[in-house]
């Protein structure tokens, strides 16, 4: 009976001693795990924000660049043909969007669909537009005919990308 006490009275000690230190340590490694979320969640913030600022900004470019009056600001259309200049606002889109493609990551999906929506929709208008005119014939009346039927729209799915970005952006 009494090596019973004798090694109780060492491992008890030992015990609560264990005990005690493994609650310590637990309380330790929980505070370092909130800590490292908090800073993480702080460089989220100095990083993240940033970029997905620019990427709605760079969005809201992209759909503002591809509208016909944007384009034809850019571009000397004197001297093509319809052919040439349906050509070439189709790949004016084109690398507009492929340039802006990555911003994907930083915007809502729903925004993305918007966004895609209004590349293939003036796709499609500069394509309809171009077969009612004579592929030879002068690019201004192309031109002409892509101002007047965009300036008629209502609703149009860039006006639409883009007052979406704008709604996001508030929510931001």
């Amino acid at each position: 009976m009494e090596t019973l006490l004798e090694i109780l009275k060492y491992t008890v000690p030992s015990i609560v001693m264990m005990v005690g230190v493994v609650v310590m340590m637990n309380h330790l490694f929980r505070q370092e795990g909130e800590r490292r979320m908090f800073e993480m969640r702080r460089l989220n913030v100095n990083v993240i924000v940033p970029a997905k600022m620019r990427a709605y900004e760079r969005l809201t470019l992209f759909l503002e660049r591809i509208t016909p009056e944007s384009m034809f600001g850019r571009f000397d259309i004197s001297g093509l043909t319809n052919i040439q200049l349906q050509q070439m606002l189709i790949r004016a889109v084109r690398d507009e969007f492929e340039h802006n493609v990555s911003q994907q990551i930083y915007v809502s999906s729903e925004a993305w669909v918007f966004v895609r929506n209004a590349r293939e929709f003036m796709v499609q208008f500069i394509n309809s537009c171009a077969v009612q005119c004579e592929p030879d014939g002068d690019s201004m009346q192309l031109a002409k005919m892509l101002l007047e039927r965009y300036a008629s729209m209502e609703n149009a799915p860039v006006q639409l990308a883009l007052d979406r970005l704008h709604q996001e952006f508030k929510m931001f």
